[in-house]
């Protein structure tokens, strides 16, 4: 069977909603489902818009002081909870388990 373009976004969104399910569940990090070798563009005039490079490079320079401005006390989701990592340690990708809004 031939997969078709909608096929795989069909394909694609399931998995983007699995990464997401596991991430409010606690169980894998949202940055599980970035490639190393992803390009994540961000627009616009704050210090965090250019492109990065690579999946750790979005870890270290936005998702790491991103996830440092906030407190584990703090209803909202944290570095750790975003890529598996507590603030202030090396970023890598593992299960966390962090208080997600609304829960």
């Amino acid at each position: 069977m031939t997969e078709t373009s909608a096929t795989r976004t069909e394909t694609n969104r399931e998995i983007i909603r699995q990464a997401f399910d596991a991430w409010h569940q606690g169980t894998a990090p949202i940055t599980g489902v970035f490639a190393p070798d992803m390009a994540w563009r961000i627009e616009g005039h704050s210090a965090a818009s250019k492109e990065y490079r690579s999946k750790q490079q979005f870890i270290n320079e936005v998702l790491a002081p991103f996830g440092a401005r906030f407190t584990e006390s703090e209803p909202m989701a944290t570095l750790s909870s975003l890529s598996g990592t507590a603030a202030g340690s090396p970023p890598t990708v593992g299960p966390t388990r962090t208080a997600m809004p609304g829960s």
